[in-house]
C-alpha cells in the first residue's frame, strides 16, 4: 500500500456535503493504491478506505446506507479506475470536480430531460446514409451515454470554449470519458456532416461571453448538422438588451430554425444557482411557430431533489418530445407552462424576446403600459445608524420597514423595528413612507410587494425596497397597482428577470418596464374587491398570532 495522501479541508467538505461518495471513493482507492478486491461491494470497499483514511473521515461511514449503487457497474469503475494515470494535483482536481459534477452513481434520476431531448434528435432522420450524432462542447456525458444506446454513431469534439470554460485539459476530459466507456473526442470536423448534434456547454462570465459562445455554437451546428440539434445556454439571453444578444435573437426568427425554448430550473445543473436553457433546432421541418416551455418552477420532483441539486419529473419529461413534435398538451397543468409562438410575433417586436415567461402571460401584450408610465419610483434612503449609548450624540428615532414585516398578504400594518440616526440627518420627505404607499423588494426575496396601510410619517423602507408611488390616485389607483403586482402573471415575469449570482437581485429598469394595464376604469372595482377580502384576512392573521402568542404565557 502507498504512504497515506493528506485529504484536503475542501475534498471533505463536499464529501460531507453530498452524501454520495462514489467519486470520493474512486479517488480514495486511486490515491492509496489499495488493491481492492475485485468482488467487493461499494461497501465494503468504502469501510476498507476510511479505515486507511485520518479519523475525521471515520464519521462519514454514516453515508454509507443511504448509497444505492449498481454493483456491476461499480467493477467496472473500479477496473477502469486502476487503469488511469495522473501525474499533478491539478489532473486530480479537475477530475474530482468534473466527476463530482456529472457522477452517474450520485445522480441516479437526474438528466430526465436531457434523456427526452436525446430521444427527441434521434426518433427522426430525413438521412439514412448520415446516421450520425456530433456532441459538440458536450460536458454531459449521461447524455453522450443516452445516445449511445442508439443506432447512430456518435462523435464527439471539444472547441476552446468548452477547456476554457471549465478550466479543463484533454486529459481531464478523457478520463470522465474513459470512467464512461466513452470514446475520445475527434480533433478534426473539416468537411464533415452530420445527421444531428448535442451541446451540453456552460456558459460562464458575462452576458458578451454568453453571446459570444452561444452565437459560435448556433453557427457551427447550423453548418454542421442537417437535422435536429439541441444546446444549452444561459437564459438571459432569452430577454437580454444587450444589442448583441438582440441581433442573435433576430437571428433566429430569421433563420426559421429554432423548434423551442426550454427554460429550465435553479440548480438544474448541481451547485449552479443561474437558470439555464435549452435550444431546440431543426432544419429539415421548418414551421411558422415554436414552443415555449417553462419547467422552472413546477416540474420539479421533490422525491428526489436536495437543495442544490433539482430532479425533473421523469413523467413529465417523457411528454416533452411530443410537444416538440407538435402534439398539443393533453393536460390542464401544461397548458399553463406550454405555447406555441408565432414566429411573426417575435418579428413585429423591436427586441426579438423569445424568454418564455413573456408568453405564458395572461396579460393582453398590446393592452398594457410600462410601469413607469403611470408610476414614479424612488430609492430608499442611504443613511448610517448612530449607537444610543453615545451620550455625546442626539439622536431622533424611525422605524424601518423590514422584509419580515409584509406578510403573505402584502397589507403593512406594523413596523417594530427601530432605528437611530443623528438629529442633523436630514432625509427628503419623499424617502419616509406614505399611506397607500407600495414597497417592492429588489434584493434577496426578489417580489415581494407590499402595501402601506398606516399613517406614520417616521416609517422608512430597508434597503432591499424600492417604492412605488402613483402619479395621480384618481386615474391610475394605488391598489390596482398593487394587486397586479403580486398577480401570478407579473410575479411570472419579476421572476424570470431575476439575475444576480451570490445575491438575487432584480434591476430598478426592469421594474420600470413591467407591464400593467393600460385601461385602469376597467379593472378598478376588481382591485378595490381584492384589496378588502386582503385586509379582511390580514386581521384575521393578526387576531390569530395574538391568540397564538398569548398561548406562550404557561404559568406554573
Amino acid at each position: 500500500m502507498k504512504n497515506k495522501i493528506k485529504i484536503s479541508p475542501e475534498f471533505k467538505f463536499r464529501w460531507k456535503t453530498h452524501s454520495n461518495l462514489a467519486v470520493s471513493l474512486a479517488v480514495c482507492f486511486y490515491m492509496l493504491g489499495h488493491d481492492l478486491n475485485s468482488k467487493g461491494s461499494f461497501a465494503n470497499d468504502l469501510t476498507l478506505c476510511l479505515q486507511n483514511l485520518n479519523f475525521e473521515l471515520q464519521s462519514l461511514k454514516k453515508y454509507i446506507r443511504e448509497l444505492n449503487v449498481d454493483d456491476l457497474a461499480y467493477a467496472s469503475l473500479k477496473k477502469q479506475v486502476y487503469a488511469l494515470e495522473m501525474t499533478s494535483t491539478s489532473e486530480l482536481k479537475a477530475f474530482i470536480y468534473l466527476w463530482n459534477f456529472f457522477c452517474p452513481f450520485k445522480l441516479p434520476y437526474e438528466n430526465n430531460l436531457t434523456k427526452s431531448l436525446c430521444s427527441f434528435i434521434t426518433e427522426y432522420n430525413n438521412d439514412p446514409d448520415n446516421k450520425s450524432i456530433l456532441l459538440y462542447d458536450n460536458l454531459n456525458p449521461l447524455a453522450e451515454s443516452f445516445l449511445q444506446k442508439s443506432n447512430y454513431r456518435i462523435e464527439s469534439y471539444n472547441s476552446d470554449f468548452s477547456k476554457l470554460s471549465f478550466l479543463l485539459g484533454d486529459k481531464s476530459l478523457n478520463i470522465i470519458r474513459a470512467l464512461l466507456g466513452l470514446n475520445h473526442p475527434i480533433d478534426k470536423l473539416e468537411k464533415r456532416k452530420f445527421s444531428a448534434a448535442f451541446s451540453f456547454s456552460v456558459p460562464e462570465g458575462g452576458i458578451e461571453f454568453v453571446y459570444s459562445q452561444t452565437l459560435s455554437l448556433y453557427e457551427k451546428l447550423k453548418e454542421l448538422v442537417s437535422d435536429r440539434f439541441v444546446l444549452l445556454t444561459s437564459f438571459p439571453i432569452t430577454y437580454s438588451n444587450f444589442e448583441n444578444c438582440k441581433n442573435f435573437r433576430n437571428l433566429l426568427i430569421t433563420d426559421r430554425f429554432l423548434k423551442a425554448v426550454i427554460k429550465l430550473p435553479k440548480f438544474f445543473i448541481q451547485d449552479q444557482k443561474e437558470q439555464f436553457i435549452f435550444l431546440v433546432f431543426d432544419k429539415k421541418n421548418k414551421s411558422d411557430n415554436f414552443a415555449v416551455i417553462d419547467l422552472s418552477n413546477n416540474f420539479i420532483d421533490h422525491n428526489f431533489s436536495k437543495k442544490s441539486s433539482v430532479v425533473l419529473s421523469s413523467k413529465d419529461c417523457e411528454i416533452i418530445p411530443k410537444l416538440l413534435n407538435g402534439v398539443l398538451p393533453a393536460t390542464p397543468k401544461l397548458n399553463d407552462y406550454f405555447k406555441s409562438v408565432p414566429y411573426v410575433q417575435v418579428n413585429e417586436s423591436s427586441d426579438y424576446k423569445i424568454d418564455p415567461s413573456s408568453f405564458l402571460i395572461n396579460l393582453p401584450l398590446t393592452d398594457t403600459v410600462p410601469l413607469e408610465s403611470v408610476a414614479d419610483i424612488y430609492y430608499g434612503p442611504n443613511i448610517s445608524t448612530s449607537k444610543l449609548s453615545d451620550p455625546e450624540i442626539e439622536h431622533n428615532t424611525i422605524l424601518e420597514l423590514n422584509l419580515f414585516d409584509v406578510s403573505k398578504t402584502g397589507i403593512i400594518t406594523a413596523v417594530p423595528k427601530e432605528i437611530y440616526v443623528k438629529k442633523d440627518c436630514t432625509l427628503k420627505n419623499e424617502k419616509f413612507l406614505r399611506m397607500g404607499d407600495i414597497v417592492f423588494s429588489v434584493k434577496g426575496t426578489i417580489g415581494k410587494v407590499g402595501y402601506f396601510n398606516d399613517n406614520r410619517e417616521n416609517v422608512i423602507p430597508g434597503q432591499c425596497f424600492l417604492i412605488i408611488r402613483t402619479k395621480d390616485e384618481k386615474t391610475y389607483p394605488q391598489k390596482l397597482i398593487f394587486s397586479q403586482l403580486r398577480g401570478r402573471d407579473l410575479q411570472r415575469i419579476i421572476k424570470s428577470k431575476v439575475s444576480g449570482k451570490t445575491l438575487n437581485v432584480f434591476q430598478p429598469n426592469e421594474l420600470k418596464r413591467l407591464p400593467i394595464a393600460a385601461n385602469a376604469d376597467k379593472y378598478k372595482a376588481q382591485a378595490e374587491q381584492t384589496y378588502a377580502e386582503l385586509l379582511k384576512i390580514n386581521k384575521r392573521q393578526i387576531k390569530l398570532n395574538a391568540d397564538l402568542k398569548a398561548l406562550d404565557n404557561f404559568e406554573y
